[in-house]
Parts: structure tokens; C-alpha cells; sequence
């Protein structure tokens, strides 16, 4: 009877790689490990040789694939060979060649998009060619696909990747960073994509039980896979360091590239892994991962599920390992997915995921939650009772944004006219094109107001007893809404600047009125000014929700 036939991993004495070999050996595979240093290779193979049967190949990639292909043939591939932002589909082609199966744990968004490519070469060989097969985009679409079920459509996903600053870095892992940093990144938002520079964004997130961590937007290929295979309205995947000194660092960093006095941070690669290691004691073993999904339940009322994952005791990096893993195992036991070459959404059940990992110091858990929009949870019962349009506006669980126009008046006094001179104010006009964005962050909202080309933000919260706030700057104004049969009034009941609270003779003269204008739709009369009379602006038109 002849033998099982083994799985090989290529790049096998990688972060990941060395990984993947574990996995499989717990697993009962037979693995043929490839990677171009033998004394690191035989290494690898002394310290897993209690878990079962492994065959060292060192050997240099691509040239020596065919032949090894040919010697051990293998029942599939699994590529961790990286960085794959600076390679091309050469392995897999060469595993076509040879009808065997390939998998990849590619992070690279072109990469794993354009893997599509080699489609019709799969379908002949009959085999299947999946790319991404790692934490993105395999683990994180096996999330959305199990506690999906709950939802009848999807308006945002976010998903948080957090490792721990003790996880090993490879060289290859630093240089995937480093080729995206500071460079265009497209990000689906409002049902448009949208370009940020990789890296930006800085947010801090709660990640489980281990707090805040630092995030920013990071490239993956979830950004542009995830919006057609879901539906959703926005897509946002952050990564983050542990340590504030290498995250803030390396924003930093990023402006080099933004301000287009660098091309690309690879020219530095070698000084940050050499910073990494020399950093690497001062943080924590300990990484996790969330994927939060926003939209509406099975009785069509808003839902938000969030699913997270905790890795201790060094254990985080064989997350990214599992999905491969875990598919190559399945294959062994004759669940091979269909033949052709694809991105791998929902090729892998999470329980299978979570099967290879359950040795492991990983645990997952999920909250649920039916969240309020800020004014409906502010003003209570009395939220119903303002006509549609206007309710309209405000009942939304996730981002979204509203167009329309206005007219602008800024006040004839000296005051008003330099600050409009300075554009600290828009300038006056008649029928300017207005647009508001609203980004929704749990029980915060920022608004961000253009009236031309003249665009302020700020942020509005909700404290107690039925007033929000709203922050621009160091200033912050606290306000009560009250519902009217035709639409609704802010009545100010206070400021505070630098967080100190301002006399009633120095809050600035403000209002704002919201109603619904002859043709049916939202109409607003905003204004401001400064104390003892002084006005400002005012600004009144009309907004539909895009």
C-alpha cells in the first residue's frame, strides 16, 4: 500500500512557517520541510522530531521546486515564503505544472486579488489554488461566515489585529510592513473606496481582557475582497505594535513617505528588525485579534457582534498558521475544496481553525449587543415623536454621510471677516454644496461638515440626563435636545474649555434647529457666535442621507 503522501511547506523555518510544520505533525501529516539554510532547517527538525515524520529539503526557491516536487511528491504545497508584497505567482504556477495543490498565507492585497489568474490553469490541472490562507483573510471570513447566521445584511466590519511585542518578527514579516507604510491604502467607506495612507488613522482599541492597544489602517487583502463578498457599506482593517514607542515611531516614520521624501520605509528594514529585537523583552507575550460586525439581525433591529481571540504565553503567531494547517488536514482526509485559483473566503470552517489551536494558550469569546443611535439613546421616548425626515437622520448604528446645499452668512463685523480671511470660517455664498459625514464610534460620533471647500470637524458624545456634547478643539459645548411635532431644537446649557467649565456671561451665542422644509426634506438653521453679541455664522439648507 503506498504511503500517505506529505504536505510540504516552503519557507519552513520562518515565524510562520516552522509553524505550519508544528501544526501538521500534531496533526498526524507527514511534512516535507523546505528552506534555503540547512543549519537552521535541521534545527527545526531536531525540535520537532517527537511529533512525527519530517524530511528536511534545504534547497534555494524557485529553482529547485520542480525537482523537488517530482522527488517527494506532495498531496499539496503550502507557501510561507514571504514577503509576498514583492512576489509573484511563480510557486504556484510551478505547482500546477506538476498538478499538485497550493495554498499560501499571503497578506499581500494585490497578491491574493490577482491569484484569479491563474483560475483556468487550476480548473485544467484540477486542483485547487488558494491564496491568503492565514489570520486575512482565511480566519477573518470564517468569523463573518459562522456569526454572520445572526444577520440578514452587513453595514460595517472591523477587524483589529494586535500581536504581542514579545512575538517574533521575522525579516520577512518587517519588510511586508514596510512596503505599504505611508503609501496609498484603499479602504471601502460609505459604499465608495477611498484611499488613506498606510499607517495612519492612530486609534486606540479595547482588545479582550488584554485593554487598549494601539491600531492604525494597515493593507490587507480584506479590503477589497471583503466589500463584494459581504455586502457591507464600510470595511476597516487596523494593525498595531504593543509598544507606543514602536507604533508612534513608526507614524512617524510614515511621513517620510507621505511627504514623498521616501518612495518606500525598505530601505530601513534592517535598522527597524535589529530595533525590534533589541525592543522585543519590553513588551508582553500576549496578542489578540476582533472582528466586529455591525448590521441588521434576523428581526431587522440594529445587532453588533464582536468576536475576539486572546493568544498568551508566546502562542499568537500560530494563529496566522491554523487556516493553512487546518486545510491541509481536511485535504489529507479526502475534503478537497473545488479545483480553480481564488482568494480563500470561507474555505474553512472556524471550528477547523479553532480545532488546531485548541493546545494552545488561545482562547476566543463574543458579545453581543443591540446598539442605540446618540440622539435616539439621548432623548428617550421623545425621539418618536419628530416627524421622519428628521428621525431619519439620526437613527443610524454605523457611519454614513448626507448631501445637499446651503446658504452661508458670515457676519459683517470685524471679528467674523478675519477669521473667515484666515479660514477659520467658510466664506459667504448662495447654494453651496454641503456634505456631512458621520463616523460612528460606539456611543461617539464625528461629524465632519463641507460647505464648499471648506471642511471643520468635531465630536459629539452622549453624557446623561438626556444632553449630548459636542468637542471641537479644546472647546465643548453641552446641549439638550427637544423634540418638537415639527422637528427639533438644541438648547445650550453650557461650555467648557480645556475642561474647565466657562460663566454663562463667556459661552458662545449658538443654536441650532432642525425641521423639514416644503419639499419633505431635512432642513437645518445653525448658527454661532461669539460672547456679548459678537455673531459669527449662520447656516441654513437642507441634507438627504446619500
Amino acid at each position: 500500500m503506498e504511503p500517505p503522501r506529505p504536505i510540504m511547506v516552503l519557507g519552513a523555518t520562518g515565524v510562520f512557517g516552522s509553524r505550519v510544520c508544528r501544526l501538521l505533525l500534531m496533526g498526524g501529516a507527514a511534512v516535507v520541510a523546505v528552506a534555503r539554510d540547512a543549519e537552521r532547517l535541521d534545527a527545526l527538525a531536531g525540535d520537532l522530531a517527537p511529533l512525527g515524520a519530517m524530511q528536511a529539503a534545504p534547497a534555494a526557491l524557485p529553482e529547485a521546486l520542480p525537482g523537488l516536487l517530482l522527488e517527494h511528491r506532495p498531496r499539496v504545497v503550502i507557501d510561507t515564503a514571504g514577503p509576498f508584497q514583492e512576489s509573484d505567482h511563480g510557486h504556484a504556477r510551478l505547482c500546477l505544472e506538476h498538478g499538485i495543490a497550493y495554498l499560501d498565507l499571503s497578506d499581500g492585497r494585490a497578491h491574493v486579488a490577482s491569484i484569479g489568474e491563474l483560475d483556468a490553469l487550476a480548473r485544467k490541472a484540477g486542483v485547487p489554488v488558494l491564496s491568503g490562507v492565514s489570520t486575512l483573510c482565511a480566519l477573518s471570513s470564517a468569523v463573518i461566515a459562522d456569526f454572520g447566521k445572526a444577520f440578514t445584511s452587513f453595514d460595517a466590519i472591523e477587524i483589529a489585529v494586535a500581536p504581542g511585542n514579545d512575538a517574533p518578527r521575522g525579516p520577512a514579516v518587517t519588510r511586508a510592513v514596510l512596503t505599504w507604510v505611508g503609501r496609498p491604502v484603499p479602504v471601502w467607506d460609505h459604499d465608495r473606496q477611498i484611499n488613506l495612507p498606510g499607517w495612519s488613522g492612530l486609534c486606540r482599541r479595547t482588545i479582550g481582557s488584554l485593554g487598549k492597544r494601539w491600531l492604525a489602517v494597515c493593507d490587507v487583502p480584506d479590503h477589497t475582497l471583503l466589500p463584494d463578498h459581504t455586502g457591507a457599506r464600510h470595511v476597516h482593517v487596523r494593525a498595531g505594535m504593543e509598544l507606543g514607542l514602536i507604533h508612534l515611531g513608526l507614524w512617524l516614520l510614515s511621513w517620510l513617505v507621505r511627504w514623498r521624501l521616501m518612495t518606500s520605509l525598505l530601505s530601513l528594514a534592517p535598522m527597524l528588525q535589529h530595533l525590534a529585537v533589541v525592543l522585543r523583552p519590553f513588551g508582553s507575550d500576549t496578542g489578540g485579534m476582533v472582528v466586529e460586525l455591525t448590521g441588521a439581525g434576523l428581526d431587522g433591529r440594529p445587532l453588533r457582534r464582536r468576536w475576539t481571540l486572546e493568544a498568551r504565553q508566546g502562542d499568537g503567531p500560530m494563529t496566522p498558521a491554523a487556516p493553512a494547517a487546518a486545510l491541509a488536514l481536511a485535504m489529507l482526509k479526502g475534503e478537497t475544496p473545488p479545483a480553480g485559483a481564488r482568494p480563500c473566503l470561507n474555505e474553512i470552517g472556524l471550528d477547523a481553525i479553532l480545532g488546531v489551536l485548541s493546545p494552545f494558550a488561545i482562547t476566543t469569546h463574543t458579545t453581543e449587543e443591540r446598539p442605540f443611535p446618540l440622539y435616539r439613546h439621548a432623548m428617550g421616548a421623545a425621539f418618536e415623536t419628530m416627524p421622519e425626515p428628521v428621525r431619519a437622520m439620526h437613527d443610524r448604528v454605523t457611519s454614513y454621510s448626507a448631501s445637499g446645499r446651503s446658504s452661508v452668512v458670515v457676519a459683517k463685523n470685524p471679528i467674523a471677516r478675519l477669521l473667515s480671511f484666515l479660514s477659520v470660517l467658510p466664506k459667504s455664498g448662495e447654494n453651496v454644496a454641503t456634505t456631512v459625514t458621520f463616523t460612528l464610534q460606539g456611543s461617539r460620533e464625528r461629524w465632519h461638515r463641507r460647505f464648499g471647500d471648506f471642511g471643520r470637524s468635531s465630536v459629539l458624545g452622549w453624557p446623561a440626563d438626556g444632553d449630548i456634547w459636542e468637542r471641537l478643539g479644546p472647546l465643548s459645548g453641552r446641549a439638550q435636545l427637544v423634540a418638537r411635532e415639527d422637528g427639533l431644537d438644541m438648547v445650550i446649557t453650557g461650555f467648557r474649555f480645556l475642561g474647565l467649565p466657562l460663566p454663562r456671561f463667556l459661552w458662545l451665542n449658538a443654536w441650532g434647529r432642525e425641521r423639514v422644509d416644503d419639499a419633505g426634506r431635512f432642513a437645518f438653521d445653525v448658527g454661532i457666535g461669539l460672547p456679548f453679541g459678537i455673531g459669527l455664522v449662520t447656516y441654513r439648507g437642507w441634507l438627504s442621507i446619500d
